[in-house]
């Protein structure tokens, strides 16, 4: 498994992503972009929580693999999965 695409808003993130996993990263600034790449099959979703349930809920609706980080526990993950109907969802709680 590699890193393919890097999504972020920010610049200096985009340029970190090329400066660790390597110039062949692939950056955008829009996630959509990732949603609607046939060549991707997973997701890992680093946003704050809050921000969560809309980029999961399109994600899953793309048919994507998700990994997100879920500090919110059980909960959060049971009420998403539940909406989502994502039985490819990880999510890893802290």
């Amino acid at each position: 498994m590699r890193v393919h695409t890097v999504a972020a808003r920010s610049g200096v993130t985009l340029q970190l992503a090329c400066d660790t996993f390597g110039p062949q990263t692939v950056t955008t600034n829009d996630y959509r972009n990732l949603l609607e790449n046939n060549g991707i099959d997973a997701l890992m979703i680093a946003l704050p929580n809050a921000m969560h349930a809309p980029v999961l809920t399109e994600a899953a609706s793309a048919g994507k693999h998700i990994f997100f980080l879920n500090r919110r526990r059980r909960t959060t993950r049971t009420r998403l999965a539940g909406e989502l109907a994502a039985p490819r969802m990880v999510s890893v709680c802290l």
